[in-house]
């Protein structure tokens, strides 16, 4: 497993995909002698590792996303549960008028 990076780090999705895939990569880099001289099976297997590298990149941007919800979804819930915790402090006023009317 991947160590996520600390706060105000992070990593190139190309580099993450490297360390997930090293056999993918050195195979693709290693079938191809010339940009231009690509064999048929190489390009499938090169667009497939291309592929691959899109869904992951999408997966990446996808849990990060996530993990950014998660994030604001507890800060919400803390500044929550303080407001409601500061609201139970507060007077009652509305039973104070009620007892006035009696």
């Amino acid at each position: 497993m991947i160590n996520k990076p600390k706060a105000g780090q992070c990593w190139p999705i190309w580099s993450t995909f490297l360390m997930c895939f090293p056999d993918k990569v050195a195979f693709m880099l290693e079938s191809v002698s010339s940009p231009f001289q690509i064999p048929a099976q190489n390009a499938i297997e090169i667009l497939q590792v291309h592929q691959m590298a899109q869904d992951f990149r999408r997966e990446v941007e996808c849990r990060e996303q996530f993990a950014a919800y998660c994030d604001w979804y507890d800060r919400t819930a803390l500044q929550h549960q303080q407001e409601w915790a500061a609201m139970q402090k507060d007077v009652q006023l509305r039973g104070y008028f009620r007892r006035n009317r009696s």
